[in-house]
């Protein structure tokens, strides 16, 4: 077996029939699926019929397991590119994160003139921004 990370054979889904559909899909696979049967019946084990079905069996699983192998690089390479982006979008942003914190900065720091009406903690508002005119929080 082709050595993939774990948690890439667990992502799989238990039912199987979906594999199944795709490999049938595969003109590729089946083309060489068809090649490597027509082989077996005809080669070696042409007169035992249950070396030929063991055979056959153990050919079907290794194009299995193949088909999966490739299907899991795919979606392993699909995966790493969209967490890659996420990733380059969010590093590129810095500056709006920087004027969301100076706006922030700016509220706290501002004293306001008149002690609002302070109603924050009865609406369950968890903060509370309001502040006295002598720049203490009312809270």
């Amino acid at each position: 077996m082709i050595a993939l990370p774990k948690y890439l054979f667990d992502s799989l889904p238990l039912e199987t029939n979906w594999i199944e559909e795709l490999i049938r899909q595969d003109k590729k696979i089946m083309e060489s699926f068809a090649i490597a049967s027509y082989a077996i019946k005809n080669g070696k084990y042409k007169y035992d019929k249950r070396r030929q079905r063991l055979k056959l069996k153990a050919t079907k699983d290794e194009f299995t397991e193949l088909y999966l192998v490739k299907f899991l690089k795919k979606k392993s390479i699909i995966v790493s590119i969209i967490v890659d982006s996420i990733k380059d979008y969010w590093k590129n942003q810095p500056s709006d994160y920087d004027k969301l914190i100076a706006e922030l900065d700016l509220i706290l720091a501002t004293p306001i003139d008149s002690p609002p009406s302070c109603n924050c903690r009865n609406i369950g508002f968890s903060f509370c921004f309001c502040r006295k005119p002598n720049g203490d929080y009312v809270y």
